[in-house]
């Protein structure tokens, strides 16, 4: 075998990854994968945001992620028969597939890293302020008008993320300073 043909046999067993990943996020091999376990430190997260769990902004990120591996594979690898496939490259658009594999991924680990739960609920309430103006602004795009307004989905995450009982003591800066 060449070293060419190796390179894209680990390739293909790698993007081959990408389908039972593809199955876990879809429920297909575990029923409703996304449940977090009771009583962890993401389901005291999730009580704290809701109704933006951290939980949902992982897994929504993790799915993005997944679909994007599973498109990357779909329009790269072309199956001849059960012994060969072959490649195929475009030049740019399967870079923008890896971007959002990355991206997306990078996402998750960001939301569920921080060992602070008050890290954590930041960056989750941070997220869903981005996600109030994206789609206000897309809304206007298309002439349209959210089912809720922007200032009124805005303040319903201000007031989650201003809860006296998530405040640190005084020595600490506030945290929601940066996302509202």
């Amino acid at each position: 075998m060449t070293r060419k043909s190796s390179t894209c046999v680990r390739l293909l067993v790698s993007l081959d990854r990408a389908q039972e990943l593809l199955r876990l996020t879809s429920g297909e091999q575990t029923p409703a994968p996304w449940q977090v376990d009771e009583g962890s430190q993401l389901a005291g997260d999730d009580v704290g945001t809701h109704p933006y769990e951290v939980s949902s902004g992982a897994w929504i990120a993790l799915t993005v992620a997944v679909d994007h591996l599973a498109a990357l594979r779909a329009t790269l690898v072309v199956e001849e028969d059960p012994e060969r496939a072959s490649a195929v490259l475009y030049t740019h658009a399967q870079a923008s597939l890896v971007r959002g594999v990355i991206e997306n991924a990078a996402r998750a680990v960001w939301l569920l890293a921080p060992e602070d739960p008050l890290v954590r609920l930041q960056r989750r309430l941070a997220l869903q302020m981005k996600d109030i103006k994206d789609s206000t602004k897309l809304h206007k795009n298309f002439g349209a008008e959210p089912s809720r307004d922007q200032r009124v989905r805005e303040e319903d995450v201000r007031r989650l993320a201003t809860r006296p009982s998530w405040r640190r003591p005084a020595r600490t800066a506030p945290w929601t300073d940066s996302c509202c």
